[in-house]
């Protein structure tokens, strides 16, 4: 459980890198942050389906 909060609070420091990325860097293409904002999202869904299965 501890190693989900902590894989939880990495996923949310890599969603606001992407988010200020984006915001600030001219070379950081919006194709970069969707397939990194993806990549995210399947590691929550990870995350969710670890914890259904108990």
């Amino acid at each position: 459980m501890l190693t989900d909060k902590l894989r939880i609070v990495e996923l949310k420091r890599r969603l606001l890198s992407t988010a200020t990325m984006l915001a600030e860097d001219e070379v950081y293409s919006r194709e970069d942050a969707v397939g990194d904002i993806a990549w995210v999202v399947r590691q929550l869904d990870d995350i969710e389906r670890n914890y259904t299965q108990l």
